[in-house]
Parts: structure tokens; sequence; C-alpha cells
């Protein structure tokens, strides 16, 4: 992290430019191009500088944000949808300082 601070971290099934809901499929299929599959986890979990957090999904949510105090330095960050203990890697991930 370049300076200490609150982080917010969004965790998304699909990028900004392309919503639609983690258990869903986006609404735009540009070109027809994509076989879009879908998936229905429970929960998304963030690990961060020795912090663990984990939030439940809603059906209708489009991404997760968390808000992480952190400090100064390097650290490494994991982030997973879960779904029945099976887990997928978060597909897009967007942080900004606060």
């Amino acid at each position: 992290m370049e300076k200490a601070g609150c982080y917010l971290i969004e965790c998304r099934r699909w990028p900004r430019e392309c919503p639609g809901p983690i258990h869903g499929i986006p609404a735009d299929n540009p070109e027809a191009k994509f076989d879009y599959q879908r998936i229905a986890p429970n929960t998304v979990q963030i690990q961060i500088a020795n912090q663990v957090i984990e939030k439940s999904i809603g059906p209708d949510d489009h991404s997760i944000v968390f808000d992480v105090s952190l400090d100064e330095g390097k650290t490494l960050l994991t982030n997973d949808f879960i779904e029945d203990g099976k887990k997928f890697g978060v597909y897009y991930t967007y942080i900004e300082m606060l």
C-alpha cells in the first residue's frame, strides 16, 4: 500500500463496464461473443494484511464492498467467491483509497 489509510475493496463477478449480478449474467453480451456461465456463491472472502473478512452475497448484488484499514507497505490480497465450500477467485477487484 502506498500509504496507510482506509481502502475500499470492491469484489465483482463482472466488470463495471459490462455489469451484471454476481449470481447472474450481464444484460449485454457484446456481439453475442460470449457463453456466460452462472455461479451462485453464498459468500465472498478477502484476506489482506493478516485480516480475513467475509460477507454474504444477496441474489441481486452486483458487487460486495469492504472498507479496510491498512498500513503502508507490501501486502498480499486474496479474494474468493465461496459456494458450498468451493472457492472461485473473484473475477474483478477494484481498490481505491478513501
